[in-house]
């Protein structure tokens, strides 16, 4: 084989720190040092950030066509960040009801779309400020006429149902959460690897944001607080995978973006610190710590010192 391809020699390196193939020089004549094999390892690494690139792209393009809608049956609902129902004939957003009570109604159906929701549940759920309550049949009245540009006149239940609450069966309800706890489960399965890369940035482009349900309910709460606590999780471990190839403009923007939905996390300033530090931009680095003394609890604060001090990095 190696005849046959005029390989008589040959300077490669691997495209690492997650080896997805070598850089190669066939049959060098100059050069075959050290010193060129270093400015070779540099060029994998630049082939590995572009590969990354590419791959980020697509994963986008994935994780969009997730709300393609295939058929009349097929609906997806949106609930990370701005609330979005989409069907074949058009999509509603919590812009185009003129009722909270609409958004918090189809929100709490889809959250939890694989069981029956009892009327008494859904009646404490959508208390209005705390004091009268508006029946479930009104709510689901005033949510088809909001539904009507869908033409989708069966999705709701009957308003008088008295066996639970639930979407029409026979549609296909497709949410952006249960893709979320799909990805989930791979990531905290799986090792540091270039599959699990790209399910966390299938994860960053999923999770907009936090929810947006304005209920005090405890129920709603801690759903929003269950997503939250697994968003930052994964972040971490996209940022520990990116470590290992020292991507630090890549650690920096995901950390960025771990603090935009909990501007407190000291996990999150710590790797702020610890790029700014290894890319020895000193004023962004002091930017940060000023900015985590501001935000975080000095046991908190403190905590993060001594971890920082364990990387090498002297504040």
């Amino acid at each position: 084989l190696y005849e046959r391809v005029k390989l008589y020699s040959v300077l490669a390196v691997p495209v690492k720190p997650r080896p997805c193939g070598f850089l190669a020089v066939r049959n060098p004549t100059r050069y075959v040092d050290a010193a060129f094999a270093d400015v070779l390892q540099l060029l994998a690494f630049v082939a590995l950030v572009n590969i990354n690139d590419i791959m980020q792209h697509r994963m986008r393009k994935l994780v969009r066509s997730s709300k393609d809608i295939r058929s009349a049956n097929d609906i997806y609902i949106k609930l990370f960040g701005k609330f979005e129902l989409i069907a074949d004939k058009g999509s509603i957003t919590a812009d185009d009801v003129d009722r909270s009570s609409t958004v918090l109604f189809l929100s709490y159906l889809a959250i939890r779309h694989k069981e029956k929701l009892p009327s008494y549940l859904l009646d404490e759920l959508l208390a209005e400020d705390g004091t009268a309550k508006r029946t479930v049949y009104n709510i689901v009245s005033q949510t088809r006429k909001d539904l009507q540009p869908l033409q989708k006149p069966d999705l709701l239940p009957n308003a008088k149902n008295t066996n639970g609450y639930q979407f029409n069966d026979a549609y296909n309800i497709m949410t952006d959460l249960d893709r979320f706890d799909e990805l989930y489960r791979n990531i905290m399965e799986g090792g540091n690897t270039p599959r699990n890369y790209l399910n966390c940035v299938q994860v960053m482009e999923l999770y907009e944001d936090d929810i947006q349900l304005d209920s005090s309910n405890e129920a709603i709460n801690n759903i929003i607080w269950h997503y939250r606590s697994r968003f930052l999780e994964v972040v971490e471990k996209m940022i520990h995978i990116l470590y290992e190839s020292k991507q630090y403009n890549d650690i920096r923007q995901a950390a960025e973006k771990g603090l935009t939905i909990e501007p407190c996390n000291p996990v999150m300033y710590f790797w702020l610190i610890v790029c700014s530090h290894e890319t020895s931009m000193l004023t962004t680095e002091r930017d940060y710590l000023e900015e985590a003394r501001k935000h975080l609890v000095e046991e908190e604060y403190t905590e993060m010192l001594e971890k920082l001090a364990e990387f090498g990095v002297k504040i």
